[in-house]
């Protein structure tokens, strides 16, 4: 009988390693935005931070699902970070899909919160309105088009980091396309699980 070992090296996931790497030269841009918009390491180690401790006021820890739906923008990514720091799940969602697809995926992952693109505002509402069950609260990365401000991830001051949590078997949840029917999630290897 082999016996545990008793120096494994603590857990750290690969959202603690990009956030000490980013901590380690701020200024460097590590994303430039779809209209052109350099974002610096420092920013985004900023914003997944602002964005953790919002979620965290919002129920989102172990074991919850948080489903994203957005373009490619530099906020979806820091969102995606944000999530897997309270070690929650994220549900990635593609605008192109009917809102009834939308609605029955938000449903299956049982989303306690969906984060929407403001340009996606629309598709949002369709999405929520074609929810059966119970509807997940949602927030937006910013006002929707003519619409009144609510508070989004991005306004919470900076918090100190929060401690890694302890792993989870599936910090994303990936899902098929959906070609032969609505898209389902898989179990994520351990290297999609980031």
């Amino acid at each position: 009988m082999t016996a545990a070992p008793t120096d494994a090296p603590p857990f750290t996931s690969y959202v603690d390693t990009l956030l000490t790497v980013f901590a380690r030269d701020p200024d460097r841009s590590v994303v430039t935005s779809a209209d052109g918009q350099d974002v610096t390491a420092g920013d985004l180690h900023a914003t997944v931070h602002r964005m953790a401790a919002v979620l965290r006021t919002h129920g989102v820890d172990r074991g919850r699902t948080v489903s994203v739906l957005s373009r490619n923008r530099p906020e979806a990514l820091a969102a995606r970070y944000a999530v897997n720091l309270l070690g929650a799940r994220v549900v990635l969602l593609y605008e192109g899909m009917a809102a009834e697809t939308l609605s029955r995926m938000v449903e299956s992952a049982e989303t306690v919160l969906l984060l929407v693109d403001p340009d996606l505002h629309d598709t949002a509402r369709a999405l929520l309105d074609g929810c059966t069950g119970s509807r997940p609260e949602a927030m937006t990365f910013g006002p929707p088009p003519a619409t009144p401000p609510r508070s989004a991830p991005t306004c919470s001051p900076p918090v100190p980091p929060s401690p890694s949590p302890r792993p989870s078997p599936a910090r994303s949840a990936p899902r098929t396309t959906g070609a032969s029917g609505t898209p389902a999630e898989r179990p994520a290897s351990p290297r999609e699980s980031g």
